[in-house]
């Protein structure tokens, strides 16, 4: 259900997003897209199958082990709000998103991922933005 959610959401702001984003754009018209006070900047990292994967399995245990507690501590941090695996097995590995000052930030923590580290995931950052205060809502 909450993939389903994230997805609407992302199909619903993909349109606003290239016209505000874009500085060669600022001068359009925007008089049709709707209200965007309250919007505020997140960062959508897509967690990609790494190139190095030749790892012994005790090893690949290990990497997960702490990509896991890494993703805790950050979440704990307050930097990462919501991360996640993909149910389908294909190069698309997870998804992270972190609420930083700007995408440097994110990139440094990325950095501080063993899976990254180790080379079995690789990543790609996005800007993104929703509207302050809107969140999922608790799944029973």
């Amino acid at each position: 259900m909450k993939k389903i959610l994230i997805i609407l959401f992302l199909a619903f702001i993909s349109p606003f997003s290239n016209s505000l984003a874009d500085p060669n754009l600022a001068n359009e018209d925007t008089s049709d897209l709707p209200d965007m006070t309250g919007m505020r900047v997140f960062y959508m990292v897509m967690l990609n199958r790494g190139s190095k994967r030749d790892h012994p399995q005790e090893e690949v245990m290990q990497i997960q082990r702490d990509h896991l507690a890494n993703i805790t501590r950050l979440a704990k941090e307050g930097y990462i709000v919501m991360a996640g695996p993909m149910m389908e097995d294909g190069d698309l590995r997870g998804i992270f998103i972190f609420d930083a000052e700007n995408k440097e930030i994110v990139d440094s923590l990325c950095k501080t991922d063993p899976a990254i580290a180790a080379g079995r995931l690789d990543y790609v950052i996005h800007s993104w933005f929703t509207k302050e205060g809107v969140c999922l809502p608790e799944i029973e």
